[in-house]
């Protein structure tokens, strides 16, 4: 993927910069069946009677400053944040009469995952940068360093209709180790064939300690402690 911002909705074409550099890249590996299901999707919703396996291997890379960043609260947008879920480029955060204009972001993640007869176990580790700061005023930080994992099961309790799973996740940083913890089901409401993944209800519980991010396209804020019960209905085409 090439690029010129890392989040496109919630930004407009003047908050745009106007140079070509963001860009991200995959190499996957599928070494026993040679697919993962329909789009890589999580969950063994196909039943498979063989161990189906999938490693792969990810980069991003951006320059952002803080003109290009959508607003704190636009569904789907992308901030810099640090791991207390602060936004970098919010003014005086480092130190007084202090500002961060423009940052290189850069991560790096590897994930693995198997799928089995209604089973499936995946996980992803991340480790990403924030450097090449450039600042108004003085800062105690060259740069931003944080790693962290998230972990997924998930079993089809009924073939194509009944799924249960549970997720965990953990970031560790140099601002506080935020984590989550979820549970759900999905309900799989068409039995024809070819459209089984279309339509599904979600409920699901997570409980959450030092949310590090939250818009209004996700049902909890930054900085969030404590359980939230969400459930959804949604359509896939």
């Amino acid at each position: 993927m090439v690029g010129n911002n890392l989040s496109q909705l919630g930004v407009d074409a003047g908050q745009l910069g106007d140079t070509i550099d963001t860009f991200g890249a995959a190499l996957v590996w599928l070494p026993t069946t040679g697919e993962y299901g329909p789009q890589g999707a999580y969950g063994d919703f196909e039943y498979h009677e063989d161990v189906a396996t999938r490693v792969g291997l990810h980069y991003t890379h951006s320059t952002e400053d803080r003109e290009s960043q959508p607003d704190a609260e636009d569904p789907e947008n992308t901030q810099l944040r640090i791991s207390d879920g602060n936004v970098i480029f919010t003014p005086g955060l480092f130190a007084p009469n202090s500002q961060i204009d423009e940052a290189r972001y850069q991560m790096v993640s590897l994930d693995a995952g198997a799928k089995y007869r209604g089973f499936e176990l995946a996980g992803e580790y991340y480790w990403r940068v924030i450097d090449d700061l450039q600042v108004r005023g003085s800062i105690p930080y060259d740069d931003f360093y944080d790693h962290g994992f998230q972990l997924l099961g998930s079993y089809m309790v009924l073939p194509k209709k009944l799924q249960a799973y549970t997720t965990y996740s953990r970031i560790y940083g140099e601002f506080g180790d935020p984590w989550d913890l979820g549970v759900g089901v999905n309900y799989f409401f068409s039995g024809k064939s070819g459209f089984e993944r279309q339509l599904r209800l979600n409920v699901e519980y997570l409980y959450l300690s030092d949310s590090p991010v939250g818009n209004f396209a996700v049902p909890y804020v930054v900085g969030g402690n404590g359980g939230v019960i969400h459930a959804s209905l949604e359509f896939f085409f």
